[in-house]
């Protein structure tokens, strides 16, 4: 391929994960920065060096594809960035068993 270093991130549209998609992007590595929402990574599609796309990391079938996306570019892996999360303000306890379940 390009002969750079790529590296997946996970919630990339905000906070640590962006930074440090721009800071990689901007060191000269490959990016795939990933998000939830799509919507959320269109000023990160403008960056070089970072290719931007939806991914549910809880969706066996999206982390499918993704690695399909990733095999396609023909770059493989260096390093895999697992910034995903949740948000619940709040105390532990106060939370709905079956919102603690989904996740």
């Amino acid at each position: 391929m390009d002969g750079k270093r790529w590296v997946l991130i996970t919630g990339s549209a905000s906070g640590i994960g962006r930074a440090t998609v721009l800071l990689l992007a901007d060191k000269g590595f490959g990016v795939y920065a990933t998000d939830l929402l799509s919507a959320t990574l269109d000023d990160l599609r403008r960056v070089a060096n970072i290719r931007a796309f939806q991914l549910d990391i809880t969706d066996d079938a999206d982390v499918g594809r993704a690695l399909d996306f990733i095999h396609a570019q023909g770059s493989g892996l260096f390093a895999l960035v697992n910034n995903a999360g949740i948000f619940n303000p709040g105390p532990l306890m106060a939370l709905p068993m079956e919102r603690l379940e989904k996740w």
